[in-house]
């Protein structure tokens, strides 16, 4: 009997499994004779099981690996519009012609001049503000396998907040929003700041459940944790504020705000409830912002509700380095072409 492309890769997948762990490739070979979308969220729940299971992290790490690579082809096949498998390629491109003064022309437009220009440019002074009101969904099916948001920051506030996954119950002392925003924030900074995932190149979302179990985590765990705990002490909406900052591949910074007296204040580990500007005045001198996405939050409903957006992401830039760059290779240039 020949088998349909779905299955050729379960099979694969066994096959290549058997030699590490029996038990996980009979499982593997029984979701052959399931149909396919069947078949691909009994997979998710092999992978989840295998990664939270007590085997040798060697082993468990190869298993992973495994299972992720044959996860993509099913994704393919099963799945192609979503990305949870998916991983970024990077394309290095080498220099075809070396060239003193091209390269110092390079160096001033690409790292003279943004330099420059960060030293003068403040982005409290020249965001524009986007209106966006859209709602942050995700399949409530897959919120049951964990592996399937653990790495996306959106899905967690939906998998965590809206569905209840890893939630906990903690009573607040006073129903004023202020006052429950300034117990939670003392609650936060009480648990450690865990610097050594900082410095992993992937990052992961605790639920409120492990943040507490552990007692440490970073701030998208805080900012989901206050998030949560302000919900259930009838403090709705809630707000969680990302910040994105330019060349920075580590996701940017998380923290949960309320809405008081018109005024969003931001609830950050290690600080007291801010107002929304000085958060960002402060947080634009330690670093160069290219923009903050503002989420707010229901018990039934997330919505991206406003864009604050840095100027350097206007395509007048990119024109103007691109001009810049043209005009400065025609003169450097202009002998060897002959040119009048």
């Amino acid at each position: 009997m020949k088998l349909e492309k779905y299955q050729e890769v379960l099979k694969e997948c066994a096959d290549e499994i058997r030699e590490l762990d029996k038990s996980i490739a009979k499982e593997i070979e029984k979701l052959i004779s399931l149909p396919q979308e069947e078949a691909y969220l009994e997979y998710l729940k092999i992978i989840d099981k295998v990664s939270m299971g007590i085997t040798k992290r060697k082993q468990r790490n190869l298993l992973m690996l495994i299972l992720w690579k044959h996860g993509e082809k099913l994704e393919d096949i099963i799945n192609p519009k979503d990305s949870y498998f998916k991983r970024s390629s990077f394309v290095l491109r080498k220099i075809r012609f070396i060239d003193e003064k091209i390269i110092s022309l390079l160096f001033i437009v690409f790292i003279l001049l943004p330099a420059i220009m960060s030293s003068l440019w403040n982005f409290t002074k020249s965001y524009t503000l986007i209106s966006v009101d859209e709602e942050v969904t995700f399949n409530a099916n897959l919120c049951q396998y964990r592996t399937a948001w653990l790495y996306d920051f959106r899905a967690s506030m939906v998998c965590i907040i809206k569905y209840g996954y890893g939630n906990i119950d903690v009573k607040l002392n006073s129903s004023n929003p202020l006052e429950a925003a300034i117990q939670v924030e003392k609650l936060i900074s009480s648990i450690p700041y865990d610097y050594g995932r900082l410095k992993s190149v992937i990052a992961y979302i605790q639920t409120p459940q492990e943040t507490l179990g552990r007692k440490i985590g970073v701030c998208s765990d805080f900012a989901i944790l206050a998030a949560q705990i302000l919900l259930d002490n009838n403090v709705s909406p809630v707000y969680i504020v990302h910040t994105i900052f330019k060349g920075d591949e580590s996701g940017g910074h998380a923290a949960a705000a309320i809405e008081y007296n018109g005024t969003l204040w931001v609830i950050d580990w290690g600080s007291p409830p801010t107002s929304f500007q000085k958060f960002i005045e402060k947080t634009s001198e330690l670093w160069e912002i290219q923009e903050v996405r503002v989420y707010k939050i229901t018990r039934d409903q997330i919505l991206l509700d406003r864009v604050y957006k840095g100027r350097f992401e206007y395509e007048g830039w990119r024109f103007a380095y691109f001009l810049t760059i043209m005009l400065g290779i025609l003169l450097i240039k202009r002998r060897d072409w002959t040119l009048l």
